[in-house]
């Protein structure tokens, strides 16, 4: 059973692999539909954990900032400001996953904060590679809003960040970064 189990996992991966096509920062911020399937993939994550029962529960507690949007705040700020807001979350994420992989796990945890970990490294990536006007900005490392060691926590936290701050982020970029770019949707 077990390895029924394990040979699944590894074939949703593999199909989650698959997909998973390397995009410019451009297509990024310019095709909704490139943000849709890399949302996807993250959210793809919860049936290996269903696969991955045993994985569900982390070793140890992990720090999940605060991703929601107050919307009047955000307005306020400037891109750089909402950029370096946005990379220190995912950095936060980021600490946590690496704390997570340097312990002992299942190979099914292995795999999952393996995933994670790549996805939130396109994204830091992505993300620190935009050319905004103005002077970079530094952020502090984010208040955290609760601490757990669920998985499935950590990877809605992780989903809601992308679908929140991050979208309404990269969607104010679209008129200066796609203009005249043709629509690739």
């Amino acid at each position: 059973m077990e390895l029924s189990r394990l040979v699944l996992l590894l074939l949703v991966m593999t199909v989650v692999e698959v997909r998973d096509t390397q995009s410019s920062n451009i297509d990024y911020v310019c095709n909704p539909r490139v943000r849709d399937q890399q949302i996807q993939k993250v959210n793809d994550l919860r049936s290996v954990m269903i696969v991955c029962s045993a994985a569900a529960l982390l070793p140890s507690p992990v720090q999940l900032p605060f991703v929601g949007v107050r919307k009047e705040t955000w307005k306020k700020k400037s891109m750089q400001v909402k950029r370096a807001e946005i990379v220190s979350e995912l950095r936060m994420f980021s600490e946590s996953i690496e704390s997570m992989r340097e312990g002992n796990q299942s190979d099914c945890l292995s795999i999952l904060l393996d995933r994670l970990s790549h996805s939130i490294t396109n994204h830091i990536l992505i993300i620190t590679n935009l050319q905004l006007p103005g002077e970079k900005v530094n952020q502090d490392r984010p208040d955290s809003a609760r601490s757990t060691q669920k998985l499935q926590d950590v990877q809605k936290t992780y989903s809601n960040l992308l679908k929140g701050k991050m979208e309404s982020f990269l969607k104010e970029l679209e008129e200066d970064f796609c203009e005249g770019r043709a629509d690739d949707s």
